[in-house]
């Protein structure tokens, strides 16, 4: 039997297969050459559009460039075909594997999708970022195809970018300073500010968007010094820098471990990184994998991603090199300042209860030793992370084993890992830009409506914004539409609800804003995407000053991720 994942999976293929032989479309010229795009059709409208694919950004990311900063490609001679797709990033067939190592992709994969329906037009424009754990995911057009965006008057791109250990390797030294994925994404973005107008896009009203690991390379994005000019616009969907989960630790005890398991034993950073540039590929992937399913099975599961975002030495071209929350420098406003849309799904991690079997020693783990349960940089007093593990353990879960609370577990990881850090990015940053927050309730056919579990899992939205179910219900239509109109409307003028009155799609909805007039460090507004689409204010608000209160009692001045 197909689970929704399965079937996900094979409608990505049949929608590939779809978009595989196409006519010949319009060709472009930008600075590096002339481009053949292919022409395609919409869903819904059947409106004429071109796809350009696979036009690289950077030169391939291999020899003394692998484990480095990206170069930008060189100009070419002739015309580039951009009728089909290139390869996706190296990743495996599934986001780690403890039997099926099959690797996918290359690490020629450096290259950015445009979607147009005017080439000669000047179209706000969308530049999505994929998630996947920082390990997984590409911008083909089979897995996030771009016809409600494109119907709705916007021009959209999407970039690949290097992932697991190619992308976020650190030594954490000059040898290997790391964030490598974030580096190829803000090369990205230039390539896209400097010839998007040759799609038909407007290059000064540019909004990037994206979902899980992908929105916290877009909070990561608003804060590096990096990217001023770059964008007018960020939506960050289920992720924030201050997501536990976004900060890989100890990144260079990682990077020897995937040595060792190349039988590289060294002390030296340098002789390994060079040691590892002349791995193959494949093999460095699966030496990777090995870190991976090891770091799942023995270090925190509630303490960062083991291939992700790290802290940089103070080198040239370093994205970050001190904690969050001082590099945000919120009490100056010190970021890209932006207008934002951000929030997150009702039960995040509400897919967590299939896979409890597998981590029943982990939950053994948690019970004996509840400083876990603390926040990971909340505090370095050994005494006070007990303390603080103790009070989040009792109220959360009580005596009773974790293994027998599926309910209650996916509650509290979606709380801790997704809800509250949003939460507080979005509350910081509205002291000094408009931000909208929202919450994605609507539980319909198009996500996983029969997975049996309580409100809206993670990625679940994903299938009202890009054309990947057909399978619908009427009100599923509606709420699709809803949700494509509010991302489309906040890309054009920067206000999700700019004109209520004569929105027949959102009706009168007025999604109200978090600023610095409404700013309140207690209080925060949000549009409830469900059934219908409704403003409240301050979800989960016990959790939230539990935590408050836990923070302000017991928390380190220096705190990194919340």
């Amino acid at each position: 039997m197909f689970t929704p994942k399965v079937c996900r999976v094979l409608l990505i293929g049949l929608v590939a297969a779809n978009v595989g032989a196409q006519e010949e479309g319009p060709t472009v010229t930008i600075p590096d050459g002339e481009i053949l795009g292919a022409v395609n059709y919409t869903a819904n409208e059947n409106l004429t559009f071109y796809s350009f694919r696979g036009i690289p950004y950077a030169k391939p990311p291999t020899g003394n460039l692998r484990f480095a900063a990206p170069v930008e490609n060189d100009a070419w001679n002739g015309t580039f075909n951009a009728t089909y797709e290139r390869d996706i990033c190296t990743q495996l067939a599934g986001t780690i594997a403890l039997t099926n190592n099959v690797v996918l992709g290359s690490e020629d994969c450096l290259h950015v999708n445009v979607y147009t329906t005017n080439i000669t037009g000047n179209l706000p424009v969308m530049v999505w970022i994929h998630g996947g754990t920082f390990q997984a995911g590409s911008n083909s057009i089979g897995e996030f195809p771009p016809d409600y965006f494109l119907e709705k008057g916007v021009i959209m791109a999407a970039i690949n970018y290097r992932l697991g250990v190619f992308g976020f390797l650190s030594t954490s030294d000059s040898s290997a300073s790391g964030n490598w994925g974030l580096k190829d994404q803000v090369l990205a973005l230039k390539w896209v500010k400097n010839n998007i107008q040759y799609f038909g896009g407007d290059p000064d009203n540019i909004t990037i968007f994206g979902e899980s690991a992908g929105a916290a390379s877009i909070s990561y994005l608003v804060q590096s010094n990096q990217t001023q000019g770059l964008f007018k616009a960020a939506i960050m969907q289920s992720g924030s820098s201050l997501c536990h989960w976004t900060l890989s630790l100890s990144p260079e005890e990682k990077a020897s471990r995937v040595g060792l398991r190349l039988g590289i034993i060294t002390f030296s950073s340098e002789t390994l990184i060079n040691r590892l540039r002349a791995v193959d590929y494949r093999s460095l992937k699966l030496a990777e994998n090995n870190v991976t399913v090891e770091s799942y099975l023995v270090d925190d599961l509630l303490a960062g991603l083991p291939w992700g975002p790290v802290y940089e030495p103070d080198i040239e071209g370093a994205f970050f090199t001190t904690n969050n929350r001082s590099w945000l420098e919120y009490s100056e406003g010190n970021f890209q300042r932006v207008p934002m849309i951000m929030g997150f799904n009702s039960n995040e991690a509400g897919a967590v209860t299939d896979y409890i079997a597998y981590v029943l020693p982990v939950l053994a783990e948690y019970s004996v030793d509840v400083q876990r349960f603390t926040p990971i940089d909340m505090t370095s007093n050994f005494f006070r992370r007990i303390t603080v593990g103790a009070t989040i353990r009792t109220h959360y879960f009580g005596v009773l084993p974790l293994s027998s609370q599926g309910s209650n577990l996916s509650y509290f990881i979606s709380l801790d890992q997704f809800v509250r850090p949003i939460r507080e990015q979005a509350t910081q940053a509205s002291k000094y830009v408009d931000v909208f927050y929202y919450r994605f309730s609507y539980k319909g056919l198009l996500g996983d409506s029969d997975n049996g579990t309580i409100g809206v899992g993670h990625a679940e939205e994903l299938n009202y914004l890009f054309n990947l179910n057909n399978t619908v219900s009427a009100q599923d239509k509606v709420v699709r539409d809803q949700m494509v109109t509010l991302w489309t409307n906040f890309a054009k003028t920067n206000n999700p609800t700019p004109d209520p009155e004569s929105d027949s799609v959102l009706g009168t909805t007025v999604w109200e804003v978090n600023n610095a007039t409404t700013n309140a460090s207690s209080s925060i507004l949000y549009l409830d995407i469900g059934n219908s689409l409704t403003m409240n204010s301050n979800p989960v608000q016990e959790d939230w000053e539990f935590y408050q209160d836990l923070y302000a009692t017991n928390g380190d001045d220096d705190y990194s991720t919340y």
